[in-house]
């Protein structure tokens, strides 16, 4: 019986330790997700000012459609 009772401190110790470790990394992991965060948010503001706006793209699309249905409509009428 006294066996299995220190069995049992010794297993819980090392799940005490296993904890403290696993809230260390979580704590780094915060720093870290705060960094990406911030990168994220740099990316965001440098890329609304380097692309195009969005009624471009829409134009885009619609010039590149009309485009590729004429250029159907003008093989259908070799055939």
């Amino acid at each position: 019986m006294q066996e299995d009772i220190n069995n049992l401190k010794i297993c819980m110790n090392t799940m005490k330790n296993d904890i403290g470790y696993i809230k260390d990394a979580l704590e780094d992991n915060k720093e870290q997700h705060k960094e990406i965060l911030e990168k994220i948010e740099g990316w965001i503001k440098s890329s609304k000012k380097e692309f195009a706006p969005k009624w471009v793209a829409d134009a885009m699309k619609y010039i590149i459609g009309a485009f590729a249905i004429a250029l159907i409509a003008k093989f259908m009428n070799l055939i």
